[in-house]
């Protein structure tokens, strides 16, 4: 039996934080320190990890960090889907359809919308799941230069001029930064 939990990072122990990572470094190659200082880099206390147990032993985990978007001049909140990773063990099981309904619920229950950039060749499968492709042109990653397609989840307006940012954003800079651009904020 499959359990699922999901856990704000503040919520999250040092041996869920290292079990994670491990599981990570299945699929990124790049040693556990390596892991655990990007996970401290990047992940915020705010953020939602979900994690799915099978007998005590973390066998997949997502990731949906809670960063900024602008829409129409308006700052508001989204969910980036970040991380999915099944352990080698697990895969081929169909696990993946409940990972996927687990996290789009999580996203539903919160009342936001999701957005995730993937390859051209994932984009089939995360649209089994109700995911949507974002035109090019509507919109823009201020802090992000991979070419990659862009994906959204529970959004039912009209998709344009949306500016996403994969990191915490300071007001500050983000104000300036966007005055010279020829926006308001």
């Amino acid at each position: 039996m499959i359990k699922f939990r999901s856990i704000k990072s503040n919520s999250l122990t040092k041996n869920q934080i290292k079990l994670i990572c491990n599981l990570k470094n299945q699929a990124w190659k790049y040693g556990l320190a390596s892991q655990l200082k990007w996970f401290k880099k990047y992940v915020k206390i705010d953020d939602f990890h979900n994690l799915f147990f099978s007998n005590n032993k973390l066998i997949a985990y997502t990731l949906l960090r809670k960063r900024t978007v602008i829409e129409k001049n308006k700052k508001g909140l989204y969910f980036l889907f970040d991380t999915i990773i099944i352990d080698k063990n697990y895969r081929g099981k169909n696990l993946s359809k409940e990972i996927m309904n687990f996290n789009n619920g999580i996203i539903k229950k919160k009342k936001m919308f999701a957005f995730l950039v993937c390859k051209k060749n994932f984009v089939k499968y995360y649209k089994k799941y109700d995911w949507k492709i974002l035109n090019k042109s509507s919109y823009i990653i201020k802090d992000y230069f991979g070419i990659k397609e862009g994906l959204i989840y529970n959004f039912n307006k009209k998709k344009k001029n949306l500016i996403f940012f994969y990191e915490k954003i300071n007001m500050q800079n983000l104000r300036e930064n966007f005055l010279k651009d020829g926006y308001v904020v």
